[in-house]
């Protein structure tokens, strides 16, 4: 199964050495080995070349804390998967033993990644046969008693209830469920005493996780109360997407800590940050940002610029949106551009979102966009608009106005394109003279 999957697994070569010796032994990483030697998989052996150059002498050596290619090797470290294989990782935990047995084995690694990975509510490693144990299970304190530390056996009973709740549809107790793991992660690492060698260090990649699936879940839980109350009828209500921002917004002190290192809960801000931006949003009540702020206003933190780029994007996007509110047209424009290209050239649905509203902002400020860009993103709403406003045909503006009036006002974004009319009389009064 492993080799079946070497050839999907090839973006990028930089870490088997762990995930396959400490998983499968030193015999599977001389297997390996030989099967790359043997250039048996045409994949493969064009990407090694491709990476390696012409000479490719791929001499493999297997040791007990080792596992590289030697031979011509460009600048960069090329390996072969990144741990196991995403086949391997899901048959591991499709029972709840092997689900069980993986989470301790990354803990004793430290690898929150993985560890963030079993957290997930939404989209993480459960499967349908381990979802019908967990559904049977009596106690979960009883299941998680073999898991190190003080702090992982709380989370993981927690979370195993949050997702037997969810799949029951008890919305609202998942939420609360999932409220309880994050005060529970919070108390324990403000009680620093209280930690064991294998959860004193801060998981930050799991707090993002508890914390995006804490919203979500939020979510679904006044979704649920919404239909309850309304019999059907549309009758919304947000009173747990309020009580998710109040929760991330006094995480705000949580957040002061003198440690620089790379596990230091400042970096942790930036999540809190774009997660009250994005529940703000949701519910239109603009006033929340000002807590976003309050909380980045403070030295302690890091540059903006210095945190993950998912996260730095994702910040800049939604304080773009919030300069238009407030009519901060040359920041909101700095902002979203910022976003626009620091977003994956893959991504282009969340580019295509950034230009939504970059455009109309820039053209504001007397830029206007290239043809070429808006049917690349399929964004050709704002073509008329756009020819509109640049040579002052007032008939041709209102057309599109009319038009796509429904788009704009869907995006938010109706009163920007409205106050493009000071542009469009400026040019109709140029060309008229």
């Amino acid at each position: 199964g492993i080799m079946a999957d070497l050839s999907y697994t090839l973006d990028d070569l930089t870490s088997i050495l762990d995930g396959i010796l400490r998983q499968h032994g030193p015999q599977t990483m001389q297997l390996l080995g030989q099967y790359l030697q043997q250039k048996t998989d045409p994949s493969i052996s064009r990407y090694l070349k491709s990476k390696m150059g012409g000479g490719l002498k791929a001499v493999l050596t297997a040791r007990p804390n080792t596992f590289r290619i030697s031979g011509t090797p460009p600048n960069e470290v090329v390996s072969l998967a990144q741990g196991e294989p995403q086949q391997a990782r899901k048959a591991q935990s499709a029972t709840l033993r092997g689900y069980i047995d993986a989470v301790i084995n990354a803990i004793n690694n430290a690898n929150f990644k993985e560890i963030s990975r079993a957290l997930r509510l939404f989209g993480g490693v459960q499967t349908a046969a381990l979802a019908d144990e967990l559904l049977q299970v009596n106690s979960f304190e009883a299941v998680t008693r073999s898991i190190p530390g003080r702090l992982w056996p709380l989370l993981f009973s927690l979370h195993f209830q949050a997702f037997v709740n969810w799949k029951n549809r008890e919305h609202q107790n998942a939420y609360n469920t999932q409220e309880a793991m994050l005060v529970q992660l919070k108390s324990h690492f403000e009680q620093v005493d209280s930690a064991t060698p294998v959860d004193s260090t801060f998981p930050l990649a799991v707090f993002n996780v508890i914390v995006t699936d804490l919203r979500l879940m939020a979510k679904w839980a006044d979704k649920g109360i919404s239909k309850h109350k309304g019999g059907g009828h549309a009758l919304m209500t947000s009173d747990n997407m309020r009580a998710a921002a109040n929760q991330m917004q006094g995480l705000g002190r949580f957040t002061v800590d003198r440690d620089s290192s790379p596990y230091s809960r400042k970096w942790a801000v930036l999540t809190i940050a774009n997660q009250i931006f994005k529940i703000s949003f949701y519910l239109n009540t603009i006033n929340l940002c000002n807590s976003v702020q309050n909380l980045l206003s403070s030295r302690n933190y890091p540059s903006l610029s210095e945190f993950p780029v998912s996260q730095y994007t994702s910040y800049c996007f939604y304080k773009g949106r919030l300069d238009m509110f407030a009519s901060n047209y040359e920041s909101a424009e700095s902002n979203l551009r910022v976003a626009f290209l620091k977003c994956h050239k893959q991504k282009l649905k969340n580019k295509r979102l950034c230009l939504t509203y970059l455009i109309p902002v820039s053209m504001l400020l007397g830029r206007f966009p290239a043809e070429r860009l808006l049917e690349k993103y399929r964004l050709t709403q704002f073509s008329s608009l756009a020819s509109a406003v640049k040579s002052g045909n007032i008939a041709l503006y209102n057309q599109n106005l009319q038009e796509h009036e429904r788009f704009y006002r869907a995006k938010a974004i109706w009163l920007t394109v409205v106050r493009l009319k000071t542009v469009l009389y400026r040019n109709f009064l140029k060309r008229a003279q």
